[in-house]
């Protein structure tokens, strides 16, 4: 019982490390190309409202 205690204790630490230093915000530079398109398509809106009035 003492053993299993103390590995998944070990897992858990070393998924804290793995999460860590991958940064927890995702600090990766992957482009989020959702985020893109949605940022575009209200700044488009936000354009043709200011341009209508």
């Amino acid at each position: 019982m003492t053993a299993l205690i103390l590995t998944l204790a070990a897992l858990g630490f070393l998924g804290l490390l793995l999460a860590l230093g991958h940064g927890l915000s995702g600090s990766s530079p992957v482009v989020d190309r959702d985020a893109q398109r949605v940022r575009a398509e209200l700044d488009a809106i936000a354009g043709r409202l200011t341009h209508h009035r």
